[in-house]
């Protein structure tokens, strides 16, 4: 049986940073990945604003009362590989591997479907969220993100009904005291680590 950790949040939540810092601080070996794994293997052409970009993944700019919104939509083949990439996770954690996935759902079913192929492994489902503003102004720092991503998904994953096992929120906690309370919630379920 593998252990997952699956963290579900926004853009620039700080799921990335939480991710490392687990890494750092279990012994065990943790591979993560997660939605940016994936995207980034698809063609440039198929991407964001490319010429290809309705068949794989493109951007929609729009606006809200919070300002402007940038949402993520998948074309079939961005749906191909969105699909697959549940199976990937399937088969890595199958194997016996440890993973930390590092998603960006809205989508109940979606959320649903890995806790239903993952349900013979050892899985701690945590949402990792913070201030509208906050990821705002990561979204510039970061320099690598469309602005307005984290504005268009904060409402959309807000208005899931799912229930997790931890929720961390970033603007209380740093990536290291985040990963602690995630270890030692995993700790007090899996007597197997140290």
């Amino acid at each position: 049986m593998s252990k997952i950790i699956f963290l579900n949040g926004s853009s620039s939540s700080g799921k990335t940073s939480i991710s490392k810092a687990i890494q750092y601080l279990i012994d065990q070996p943790f591979l993560t990945l997660g939605v940016d794994t994936f995207i980034a293997m698809m063609p440039h052409k198929y991407l964001s604003y490319g010429e290809k970009s309705q068949e794989g993944c493109f951007f929609e700019k729009g606006r809200n009362h919070h300002g402007i919104t940038v949402s993520c939509n998948s074309g079939p083949f961005g749906d191909l590989v969105f699909k697959t990439a549940i199976d990937v996770v399937k088969i890595m954690a199958d194997n016996g591997l440890n993973l930390i996935i590092d998603e960006v759902i809205w989508s109940d079913a979606r959320i649903n479907k890995y806790k239903t192929i993952l349900a013979k492994h050892s899985i701690l489902f945590v949402k990792v969220f913070c201030e509208r503003h906050s990821s705002q102004e990561r979204e510039l720092l970061r320099g690598d993100r469309e602005i307005g991503l984290s504005n268009d998904q904060i409402d959309k994953i807000n208005s899931m009904k799912f229930q997790y096992d931890l929720e961390i929120n970033t603007d209380v906690l740093s990536s290291f005291e985040a990963a602690k309370e995630i270890v030692n919630k995993l700790r007090k379920t899996q007597s197997i680590l140290k």
